[in-house]
């Protein structure tokens, strides 16, 4: 089966790209798993602030979890003179 020039070119460009790839110049060499100084402290406070956020959330609901497990009598409501 005979390739056509395009496909042709194709085939020789992805051949190329492979062995240079391989050897590990070029764009490759480029391509790390780096994370700035920026972009860690950036996902280490979303990550504490959702802690935080669900540490608010289990305080906020906490009492009506209890009263839903019937662990804890409803409260009464008293009115205040």
């Amino acid at each position: 089966m005979a390739l056509s020039a395009s496909q042709r070119d194709i085939v020789v460009g992805a051949t190329r790209s492979l062995a240079f790839a391989k050897r590990g110049d070029g764009f490759m060499r480029g391509l790390s798993a780096y994370i700035d100084p920026g972009s860690g402290s950036l996902l280490i406070q979303g990550l504490m602030g959702g802690i935080a956020a669900a540490a608010v959330l289990v305080k906020v609901y906490w009492g009506r979890l209890l009263r839903a497990l019937h662990l804890r009598k409803p409260e009464d409501d008293v009115a205040v003179d």
